[in-house]
């Protein structure tokens, strides 16, 4: 049997670090064979550069868009998504572990900087574009820091690690790090819960219900704080969840549409097929014809 995908964040094309190689980079194009990125988080540091287009980022509360050259930095456990807005739009990334600039945990550079970063008592403003009085700088440590990464090498790896701190210094010394509004941050982690409960069961039926009980809201408050947290309403959100995962097994197995859909939690297939085009623009059998030949399959 078909293992079917349980977490939706694997869309990204960025793997994700080890404990041998805590980063990895990535050069990708959106819309690939996804609209786009759905809502996820990651242990991880994300580094992302746009390189043409522009997209719609969503980060915690935050939404805002990016444009060519602009850098976004997400922490770790903060909750993101990716939308294209106008044209193909492509970037390149790093996802790194802080361990892999943490070094001791008890002296004043962690405990005074990088501490807060991580934990999500300092937020790092996005995008950071070419207003930065520290642009030019930042713009060739991301330079540095990408062709390291592409290199992935342990002596790329030592350069790697200064870029990065040089990095963080040059964020801290333009003001692009301030202390986190908490009252924001609350709604990002009462949402944890959700998006990882819907990341692991939307295969299978999932009501509002249970979703309030997730996050300890009553039903009407969590519909108004789900739409508030992520731009969509429940039933939007699963819906795009279940079709992300729709498309990767039209690309990755040669079950019907109907089995596929079945296996990602629709149970009603008229209303899938309309899910289906109203989200990725064509039906499932032109998505899985053209896709597979963009791909020379």
């Amino acid at each position: 049997m078909q293992k079917q995908p349980n977490d939706p964040s694997k869309e990204e094309p960025v793997k994700h670090s080890s404990v041998f190689v805590p980063y990895s980079y990535c050069r990708g194009i959106m819309p690939d064979y996804y609209p786009a990125v759905t809502l996820h988080w990651h242990k991880e540091f994300e580094l992302c550069m746009i390189l043409s287009g522009s997209c719609t980022f969503r980060r915690g509360n935050d939404i805002f868009t990016a444009k060519p050259d602009d850098i976004i930095v997400i922490q770790p456990n903060t909750i993101h998504s990716i939308y294209p807005s106008f044209g193909q739009v492509a970037y390149d990334i790093i996802l790194f572990h802080p361990r892999f600039i943490t070094g001791g945990s008890d002296d004043r550079l962690y405990l005074e900087l990088l501490e807060p970063i991580i934990s999500g008592k300092s937020v790092i403003k996005t995008p950071v574009c070419a207003k930065n009085p520290c642009y030019n700088e930042l713009r060739i440590s991301m330079d540095n820091i990408f062709i390291c990464s592409r290199n992935n090498t342990a002596e790329e790896d030592l350069l790697l690690k200064s870029e990065l701190m040089r990095f963080f210094w040059l964020l801290i010394k333009s003001g692009e790090i301030t202390l986190s509004d908490y009252k924001k941050s609350g709604l990002s982690k009462v949402m944890h819960p959700v998006i990882e409960y819907i990341a692991g069961h939307f295969s299978e039926y999932i009501t509002i219900a249970d979703l309030a009980r997730k996050a300890h809201l009553s039903k009407s408050y969590f519909m108004n704080c789900f739409k508030k947290f992520s731009g969509l309403t429940v039933t939007e959100y699963l819906n795009q969840v279940r079709i992300q995962a729709v498309c990767r097994l039209l690309l990755e197995t040669e079950q019907t549409v109907t089995e596929i859909a079945f296996s990602c939690g629709f149970r009603n297939i008229p209303n899938f097929n309309r899910r289906f085009k109203e989200i990725v623009n064509c039906t499932p059998l032109e998505y899985r014809r053209d896709s597979k030949n963009k791909r020379g399959k």
